[in-house]
This record gives structure tokens, sequence and C-alpha cells, in this order.
């Protein structure tokens, strides 16, 4: 029995083969003395304030005033204490196919052992994995997700205890993104409802406006994160201010499903409120007006100006985009294309080399500054760098997805 507990003694089953019970007399403390008599009452209680391991005597007398004694052993201890459950998650985050382990060694039990482990791997709520006296155990994912992930441990007395870890699992795309080295602004477009479009990284928050559609389906087969579809009439975004007046490289990369190309130059991409007109622009123009069939890339202004052209992709079918640019490159190399993880072959269509570094400006989607050029299809996984990424970094990228 537990200290602080009620404990019955029942003596009913006494007898007297040529009588009555007389009398009930009770040594419940287990010091020698019958000190609690109930008469002809054969039921007592009591409870013990501490540990111990008590002798209880009963002394019944009949009718006849015979006597007769026995005794019986009760253990008093204290309440079990419930144990601690307590777990490691490695890696995390994770990423989508990889292993993870899980570490419950540093759960406890102040009075006792830890007999059985149990596990909610897959945040359902049930702890279907049953580990028993194992305080280990793994697990891969196979698409992206936040797993509330649980543990559930008993101890030798029967008492369990709770507890929950964060587990975030990242698609292979989004893991490579984010252990690049030179990423300072990544906005996934994953949001499905607001206006507000995060900046995971840089903190630089976009606003769409015009009624951009949220939770499209997106390019990437391992995560279900989503993007976001402007309609080319009046949808767009832009961001705060992004500081790049420090670099003149940049890696500019993303995923686009461009609805249907014509030659309006309607963009993808610009950064400041024109980049004809302010220095330390770019702009990304899957409709680059003259000669059809072509997507243009330009930095700078006026006489600075350094821009490539090179074939549009199928539209209507998402293509992975990275553009290296370097305003201090020669002209021939100051923008470098990349299509679904290859550099494509261009044409200069400007070949200026006093860009210089770049601006301190918003960068915008889909639109020129918000107001015009309202590109028509769908973005995601907008990548910043402040760097060039290496042809190889950029191809893994593309193989990620």
């Amino acid at each position: 029995v537990s200290t602080g507990a009620t404990v019955n003694f029942n003596a009913a089953a006494s007898s007297d083969p040529d009588g009555t019970i007389a009398k009930y007399e009770w040594d419940l403390d287990g010091n020698g003395t019958y000190e609690t008599n109930t008469g002809t009452t054969a039921t007592t209680s009591r409870s013990y304030a501490s540990a111990s391991s008590v002798t209880v005597g009963l002394r019944v007398t009949d009718n006849s005033n015979a006597t007769a004694t026995t005794t019986r052993s009760l253990t008093v201890q204290a309440p079990n204490q419930a144990p601690t459950a307590s777990f490691t998650v490695s890696p995390n985050p994770a990423t989508t196919g990889a292993t993870v382990s899980f570490n419950a060694a540093a759960s406890s039990d102040p009075d006792g052992t830890i007999a059985k482990y149990e596990w909610d791997l897959d945040g359902n709520g049930t702890y279907e994995t049953n580990t028993g006296t194992t305080a280990t155990t793994s697990r891969s994912y196979a698409s992206a997700s936040s797993v509330t992930v649980g543990l559930r441990v008993t101890d030798n007395s029967n008492g369990t205890a709770t507890t929950t870890r964060a587990l975030t699992v990242r698609g292979s795309y989004n893991a490579s993104v984010l252990g690049t080295t030179g990423l300072i602004d990544y906005w996934r477009l994953g949001e499905t409802s607001g206006t507000a479009l995060a900046d995971g990284i840089g903190a630089k928050t976009a606003t769409a406006q015009g009624g951009v559609t949220l939770g499209t389906a997106g390019p990437l087969t391992t995560d279900p994160n989503t993007a976001a579809a402007f309609d080319g009439n009046n949808d767009a975004a832009k961001t705060t201010a992004i500081n790049l007046s420090g670099t003149s490289q940049l890696t500019v990369e993303f995923w686009l499903r461009w609805t249907s190309f014509s030659n309006d130059n309607d963009f993808a991409m610009e950064f400041t409120r024109n980049a004809n007109n302010n220095n330390g622009g770019f702009y990304i123009d899957p409709n680059a007006s003259g000669t059809s069939n072509r997507f243009a890339v330009a930095i700078g202004r006026n006489a600075s100006r350094n821009a490539v052209v090179f074939t549009r992709p199928t539209a209507g079918v998402w293509h992975h985009y990275a553009f290296v640019l370097d305003s201090t490159a020669p002209a021939a190399s100051q923008i470098v294309p990349y299509v679904d993880g290859q550099p494509v072959s261009y044409a200069k269509a400007g070949s200026g080399t006093g860009a210089g570094s770049f601006a301190n400006s918003t960068l915008n989607f889909m639109s020129r500054n918000a107001a015009s050029r309202f590109g028509a299809g769908a973005l995601d996984e907008i990548a910043i760098y402040n760097t060039k990424l290496s042809a190889a970094t950029i191809a893994q990228h593309y193989a990620a997805r």
C-alpha cells in the first residue's frame, strides 16, 4: 500500500466453533499491543504516514472469553513517482529520405526503472512503435512536413510520462538551397492565405496585391510546399527594401511556370522601381520585345546596361531558372543564364560594363513596381545569393527537385 492511502482490515472470516465472536481487537501499528477495539464489528481501517513493514495483529474473544490471535504482514511504501520522458532528434531539420535518429536515453525514473519506450513517429497521436526497454529508434520520411514526434515511457510500477519534439522535414530542394553559402533571401511562396509572403532567411517580407492566388501546386516532387500564381492583369508582389549595395555579385534563382510567351515585356522580376531609371537594378523579362522567342535578363542602365537574351523554354510547364550576375566581370560574362540546371546559349543585347554595385531597393515579383508589366504564371522558391553560384551547385539544386 502507498503512504497516505486507506487500508481496510476485515476479520469476518474469524469464527468460533461453539459460540460467537464477542470482541475484535487490533494491533494496527505492529507494536504488539491491541490498541484498537472494534467490539463486535469485524472491520476497521487506517492509513500510514511513512514507508515501513508492519506486522498487523488481530485478537478475537468469543462469548466464553476464549481468545485467539493472528497476524498479517503489510508493506507500506511511498507512492510511485512518475518517470520523466525526454528524447533528442538528429538531424533536425532533416531531409526527405534521410535517416532520423531518436534517442530517449535521457528519460529517467526517480524510484525505479524505465520498462517501456513507445513512440509516435508519424505525429498522428498514437504510439505505434514499441521499442521495449530500448531507448532508441529511427525512421525516414518520404515527404517534407512538420511532424510532432511523441514519446511515452512507462516505469516498472506502470507509471507513465509523455513528451513531444517538433521535427522539420525538408524536401531535398529546400535543404539544398538552405545549405548553400551566400543565401541572403528566400521566399518559398508556400502561404495559403493572406498577403504576406515570408522571406525565411532575410526577413524581407513581400506583400501580394491584386488577388494573387496562393496554394497553387508547385514544382517539387518531394515537398508539398505550394506556389503563388499571378493573373497577368494586376497581380503582383513587392518586398521591403533589400540592401544589396555592398555587392556586385548576385545569383537569382527561382521556379517559374509562365502561362504563355509573347513580346510585350511583361516581367517575372525586377529589382528597383524601374531598372531603366535607377542604378543598381536588374530585370528578368520572359517576354522580351523585338525578335520573337527571346527571354531577356539585364543589369545596369543607360550606357552601363548589360543584357543577354536566350531562347524561351516551353510555356505552361515549370522550369528552374538561375541567373549569375557580376557587374565587375567582362562584358561577355556579366550575366550567365541557366535553365533546368544547365547553362544556356545566349546573345548579348547590351554590353555595358559600368553597372557597379547593386542597389538598396525593393524586389518586384511578376511586375514593374507592382504597377505595370504584370506577368502571367506561377512563381516559386525565389532565392537570392550574394555570390556567384557555380554550375555544379545550380545543377545540384535542380536535381534535388
